[in-house]
């Protein structure tokens, strides 16, 4: 799915998959605060109508099935590709939606975020703001100075009161040194 964000193309059905990630985002803030969605979930709804979604059961155990939906295949006008590799990795606009709807499901959509460079990625930790090692180099060389060192001056006040830290820091003084 983030392939898919990333892809230059701005045709409709690219276009749809981007606002129905938008209004999901707006979704979870509104359900965050614990207030109705409203006229939200009438809007995305019109947008996922435009896709085609099918049942299929699919077997999880060998005596156990579930119900999914899954992306219907979508009916091209113009003359198929080439099977190169780059056409297979593409990712169908209703596979984007569907991926969207499942992350908001388990509760995965925050971990969704556009980086200062402008490209999409999913953060494998709740921490993580940029897309590479690049943009963090970048992200900490364009920081002002005065907002990181009072950053890390907070940061370093609460690290000394740590109780772990304080007991640790004792020892060290008593043994008259580092362990």
């Amino acid at each position: 799915m983030v392939r898919y964000l990333n892809e230059p193309d701005e045709d409709l059905p690219n276009l749809r998959v981007k606002e129905i990630l938008k209004l999901c985002f707006r979704i979870e803030e509104v359900r965050a605060t614990g207030a109705r969605p409203g006229g939200l979930l009438h809007v995305v709804n019109s947008h996922l109508s435009e896709f085609r979604f099918t049942p299929m059961f699919v077997l999880v155990a060998p005596t156990q099935f579930v119900v999914q939906w899954r992306p219907a295949w979508e009916r091209r006008t113009d003359p198929p590709k080439a099977l190169t590799g780059e056409e297979l990795c593409r990712v169908q606009p209703s596979t984007a939606a569907k991926s969207i709807l499942d992350l908001m499901d388990a509760g995965m959509l925050n971990r969704v975020r556009q980086c200062m460079c402008g490209r999409w990625f999913y953060a494998q930790s709740a921490k993580k703001v940029v897309c590479s090692a690049a943009c963090r180099f970048r992200k900490f060389k364009n920081a002002d100075q005065d907002t990181y060192n009072k950053q890390r001056a907070e940061y370093m006040r609460g690290y000394r009161k740590n109780p772990k830290v304080k007991s640790k820091t004792r020892k060290e003084k008593a043994s008259g040194g580092p362990e």
